[in-house]
């Protein structure tokens, strides 16, 4: 089971960040599960990323990164990287893969 926590939401209103001239929201949410893949770790904790893009209070995007760290405090400065430079569900896992 994973568990979702809102860590930041952005409300983008300028011209740019328009759908439609309908703001667009973004929601960056650390995820937390158990470790059940590894029997020596079973228990354990477990964090990702997911990104979502609402227009008009419905989900329009949603990207998730599962297992990212068995940190909280580094999977949370993640977040927020993510978030300080509005990032987009579409560029979750390409972001991902250039931080690491």
């Amino acid at each position: 089971m994973v568990t979702k926590f809102l860590k930041r939401k952005l409300v983008l209103k300028e011209s740019n960040d328009y759908f439609h001239d309908i703001p667009m929201e973004l929601e960056y949410y650390l995820l937390e599960s158990n470790i059940d893949y590894k029997s020596e770790l079973a228990g354990k904790k477990v964090y990702g990323i997911s990104i979502v893009k609402k227009i008009n209070d419905t989900c329009f995007e949603e990207n998730s990164v599962l297992n990212f760290s068995c940190c909280v405090n580094e999977t949370s400065r993640v977040v927020d990287k993510l978030a300080d430079n509005t990032v987009t569900p579409v560029g979750l896992k390409p972001i991902l893969d250039d931080l690491l």
